[in-house]
């Protein structure tokens, strides 16, 4: 139940870092100007589009209930692919009237709204009402900080180096590229979503009957997403304070000539990429405490079942009661090493002690 447990919130962690991309429209709405001659105007109903796309998605929980979360991830691929993939390729070709344009920034906001309705609620049926809310709040955290992960993508790899002072073209340039790449990166994000979000499997409870946890399986999961939570807090604060930070180390390492070609873009999308690694891996292993209980419970059942095959352990013996001299036999005696058998075997020595003093 953990392992399937762990498998989905990972997955569900992986689509959310692509539900959130639109946030960071600001970076090429200038773009967008520039290419096709825009007033801010018509820059801001395109960004309007795009929140509509994002907000209305009633439908998509029908469609969710209906045919499950894979089905749901599919068609929120199929729509993001239409909105990300057909910007690239307008500005590839320089060519978009104010109502494509619109029709694309709409795609993109509902092709995330579709991948963040099916990852929701796929993880809340596999939590009980104990973890049901850190679950999710850990969830939902990627979806705000999907656009800080793209804007520092960008700034590390793609966009000019501020020392070049890069012309318009250079950087309209770096933007296009960049889009190709937010392609291929939702694409693949919902590929993963694909494979591991399902409604079924062992944790699987929908209806949250299963009974509560005992304290110490409770404990176990709590410590398993506390440190998920602790690893969240420092990826964001490497994205709200990294232009800050950043600088300083980066100055220090300059100083003893380790990566002094590396500007501080780079150094903060570097350690927010890693991170976000680790983050994602913590959450795939589950809890540590119940795997190392596992092989321990199994030889412990190994230990019950040796002991039984002993010789002589299912071998009658008898026992000659102290009035009325009748045999009983070990198939009706407790079974050896018990507290019941320690005090059988005691009643019959103090028997035989009488006994002999009679």
């Amino acid at each position: 139940a953990c392992a399937s447990r762990s498998r989905v919130l990972a997955a569900a962690l992986v689509v959310e870092s692509v539900a959130g991309l639109t946030y960071f429209f600001p970076l090429y709405s200038e773009t967008l100007k520039r290419a096709y001659g825009l007033s801010n105007g018509s820059v801001q109903l395109i960004a309007s589009a795009s929140n509509v796309g994002g907000s209305f998605g009633t439908h998509v929980g029908i469609f969710f209930d209906a045919m499950g979360p894979r089905a749901t991830i599919a068609l929120g691929l199929l729509i993001g692919i239409i909105g990300w993939g057909g910007l690239w390729l307008s500005l590839g070709v320089g060519w978009g009237p104010l109502g494509l344009l619109m029709l694309l920034g709409f795609c993109q906001g509902h092709g995330q709204l579709v991948v963040n309705c099916a990852a929701v609620p796929t993880v809340a049926v596999h939590f009980p009402s104990e973890q049901y809310a850190l679950a999710l709040g850990l969830t939902k955290s990627l979806l705000g900080l999907s656009g800080s992960l793209a804007a520092q993508v960008y700034a590390s790899c793609f966009a000019p180096p501020p020392a070049l002072a890069a012309d318009f073209a250079t950087i309209d340039a770096s933007i296009t590229r960049f889009i190709k790449v937010i392609t291929l990166w939702f694409s693949l994000a919902c590929l993963v979503g694909v494979a591991g979000l399902k409604r079924d499997g062992a944790s699987a409870d929908p209806d949250h009957s299963a009974p509560a946890q005992v304290p110490e399986e409770r404990a176990r999961q709590d410590r398993w997403l506390a440190g998920a939570y602790v690893r969240i807090v420092a990826l964001v604060a490497v994205l709200a304070s990294g232009a800050l930070i950043g600088e300083h180390i980066r100055a220090a390492l300059v100083r003893t000539g380790f990566l002094a070609w590396m500007h501080t873009e780079q150094l903060t999308a570097f350690l927010a990429v890693v991170l976000y690694a680790v983050f994602v891996a913590h959450v795939l292993r589950g809890p540590p405490a119940q795997r190392a209980a596992e092989p321990e419970a199994e030889r412990t059942a190994l230990a019950g079942s040796g002991a039984s095959d002993e010789p002589g352990a299912g071998m009658a013996v008898s026992l000659l009661a102290s009035e009325g001299g009748a045999a009983v036999t070990g198939s009706h005696l407790p079974p050896a090493g018990s507290a019941a058998a320690a005090s059988a075997e005691a009643a019959s020595s103090l028997d035989g002690a009488s006994e002999a003093s009679g």
